[in-house]
């Protein structure tokens, strides 16, 4: 019900956006087009001959300005549902377009094409579950799509094509139902990629099951989970399964082999027609094009995703506005942008995408063979393997242009994450000054799990302000670069599937500082498995941490792993999980061998590559001259004016690792209610705000506004 109301609170903002802007050109007349559902491109665009394509209408309005190219013109979108099956592509000559609603007509932008109701065949039932199959090559659905592997170091793409019921993405059939089941004793580890071992072996590892026996019969049987560590899933197909020995083989590796023992490898069995049990759930037979499902209720809408390009690509476009419209059942992302500037996408609603809702910058065209890092092409429209370049180039200029703006926007239901937003010049220091703002992000990850995260932030000084983030298996922030700002935000219930990560999480590059995270509230993350409210992963530096909210946020609230000249001030940690405070020097052990002094290893070559010891780097970051002189010991990480409530261990490391002083205290407190991880933003501002005060956290402020 709480997603329904903020979705409600969106609907009334898209509606007085659209009639602030609808106001004044129809008052002053200027350059516009009216698209309509039930439009012709043969006609003038007017209200009365509306157009039928925003293709057309910037087609049209390119003649139309003539030599004025920076007249503003608008495009005006009449309520109803458009889909497509290409996407819409503006350059420069589209700047200063407004893409908006009508007034506050609904506008929906779907990427997928409607079934026939009626000339689905019913195949049995189960109680109260009715099973039905449809062709999809006679509704006109030309290319079905195809499985790939997905998961960590793998490239993050489109989705294979999905059913969409009642405006519900359905997912392949799968066993279990829910959750996943623990890795059996595994007989061969595989090929290993992390250790450049690329013979390609599959795994081999046990199962108890006997329902499993049943899967060697299927066509393209597939299984997905943490298969070595907890903060990696993959997807790989079967390759066989022995009934007899109760094994199964894969035929490919995964990044760094199979293992078992351990909570959090787990995995569970997808695309298997004899698991077809269930609500919710489809299944394709790919050579013949017939879909099967499950539904328990009688069907308003049927529908199959079919659009693999952005709705919207924008490259090179200048103070262009797409506002009010809902992107829905695509396979790829929502919007794309790169080199633009002061691009404004405003009380949009991105739901049931294959992939993201916004990718602002390059990405990377996928690499042939699974692995770590590496050197790749750049790719418009797509983020493909972009982490594993940047692991390998993390200067890389994505070209995510400057002073645009996601504002009012709702992300939900999504496969693969929210916004990839670049901007700035790592070797130059200058920012990208991109941001979001008021947004509303929650259940990302139907179909890439780990390192997806509702926001990855790249380049340098973009800003995060004002959101809501929720309902992840995984990360809420990734920060890559410099002089970010996250602010302000609320976020809750995220890591909630993955070992060793935080929901705010930033690592491995010591030149990556100044990012600053001040005024957000942390809460409920769970704490089953290793997590944190904020994690500065391999020595990650820098950060100034000031001012934010740890309620219930992981197993430790905060946790230094072996970085130096971290600032946390003046924060408010309460029911802390194992510890509120974990620190530790990896870098005088197990790390140590990224620090070294020599070309080849990590950290130096990380450094060299922004020229560290010059102009910009030495006035601005002077510390990073001591890198290396510091042996690997974390120094100069500060601990001042924090308050810990209700909260068993405060510190788990040595206090010489960090600046801890006696304004640090600690307190109980007995008005704050057991039940906190059932609270909402609004009853946790209640219960906090006293306390909140008193460290002059402006916690009315958190959240969307």
């Amino acid at each position: 019900m709480k997603h329904i109301r903020r979705a409600l609170t969106l609907a009334r903002k898209i509606f007085c956006y659209s009639l602030l802007y609808f106001i004044p050109f129809c008052s002053y007349g200027q350059l516009q087009l009216v698209v309509s559902p039930d439009g012709s491109d043969h006609g003038d665009g007017t209200l009365a001959h509306p157009l039928a394509s925003v293709a057309q209408a910037l087609t049209l309005l390119r003649a139309q300005r003539g030599e004025k190219p920076e007249r503003t013109a608008f495009v005006l979108l009449r309520g109803g549902t458009y889909f497509f099956d290409s996407g819409i592509s503006l350059d420069e000559r589209d700047s200063h377009t407004i893409i908006q609603a009508y007034g506050n007509e609904r506008v929906i932008f779907k990427g997928s094409i409607p079934l026939s109701i009626p000339s689905l065949l019913h195949t049995g039932k189960n109680g109260s579950v009715n099973f039905y199959q449809l062709n999809l090559p006679e509704h006109g659905v030309k290319d079905l799509g195809q499985l790939r592997q997905v998961g960590f170091s793998r490239a993050s793409g489109n989705a294979p094509g999905e059913l969409f019921v009642d405006g519900i993405a359905f997912h392949l059939a799968r066993w279990p139902n829910q959750g996943m089941v623990p890795m059996g004793k595994v007989i061969d580890t595989g090929s290993i990629p992390r250790n450049r071992d690329s013979s390609n072996r599959g795994g081999v590892f046990q199962y108890k099951e006997a329902r499993i026996d049943a899967w060697a019969k299927e066509d393209d049987p597939w299984i997905a989970g943490y298969f070595k560590w907890g903060y990696a899933d993959d997807m790989v197909r079967v390759k066989t399964i022995d009934p007899n020995k109760k094994t199964i083989t894969t035929k490919e590796p995964t990044l760094y082999g199979f293992d078992y023992k351990k909570k959090y490898r787990q995995w569970r069995g997808i695309n298997l027609l004899v698991e077809l049990d269930t609500v919710g759930e489809f299944y394709l037979d790919r050579k013949h094009g017939v879909l099967s499902f499950a539904v328990d209720k009688p069907i308003k809408t049927l529908s199959y995703s079919v659009l693999e390009e952005p709705f919207f690509s924008l490259i090179g476009t200048q103070y262009t506005q797409i506002r009010g419209i809902e992107f829905e059942e695509s396979r790829g992302m929502g919007i794309y942008l790169r080199d633009t500037y002061a691009v404004e996408i405003d009380a949009c609603r991105f739901s049931n995408l294959g992939s993201l809702g916004v990718a602002v910058g390059y990405g990377i065209k996928p690499f042939e063979r699974l692995q770590h890092e590496g050197t790749g092409e750049v790719l418009d429209n797509s983020i493909g393997d972009l982490h594993q370049h940047l692991y390998s180039h993390p200067t890389f200029d994505q070209k995510g242009g400057e002073q645009n703006v996601i504002r009012h926007c709702y992300f939900s239901h999504l496969g693969a994450g929210g916004v990839s937003l670049s901007g700035g010049d790592r070797i130059k220091l200058t920012k990208g000054n991109n941001r979001i703002e008021g947004c509303i992000f929650f259940d990302l990850n139907r179909l890439e799990r780990s390192y997806r995260p509702a926001i990855a932030l790249y380049g340098v000084g973009n800003t995060v302000k004002n959101c809501e983030i929720a309902d992840l298996p995984s990360m809420a922030i990734l920060i890559h670069g410099n002089a970010h700002k996250i602010e302000y935000n609320y976020i809750h219930n995220v890591a909630q599937e993955v070992d060793d990560q935080g929901a705010i999480y930033i690592g491995r590059d010591p030149s990556e500082r100044h990012n600053l995270i001040q005024y957000n509230l942390l809460a409920n993350i769970p704490k089953t498995l290793r997590t944190s409210g904020i994690y500065h992963d391999d020595a990650s530096s820098g950060t100034k941490v000031f001012g934010n909210i740890f309620v219930n946020a992981g197993e430790r609230s905060a946790f230094i792993g072996g970085g130096s000249d971290n600032w946390y001030v003046n924060n408010l940690f309460v029911g802390a999980g194992r510890w509120a405070i974990r620190v530790d020097n990896r870098l005088e052990n197990w790390l140590k061998n990224l620090n070294v002094y020599r070309s080849g290893h990590l950290f130096y070559d990380r450094l060299v590559g922004v020229n560290y010891l010059i102009s910009p780097y030495r006035e601005t970051y002077p510390e990073l001259a001591l890198q290396f002189s510091r042996n690997g010991k974390p120094t100069g990480n500060v601990f001042q004016d924090n308050r810990f409530y209700n909260c068993k261990r405060i510190l788990k490391g040595k206090r010489k690792w960090l600046a801890w002083d006696q304004s640090n205290r600690e307190g109980f407190l007995p008005d704050f209610r057991r039940d906190f991880q059932t609270m909402n933003l609004k009853e946790l501002k209640v219960v906090l705000g006293t306390k909140a005060l008193e460290q002059q956290i402006p916690i009315d402020n958190i959240g969307p506004q």
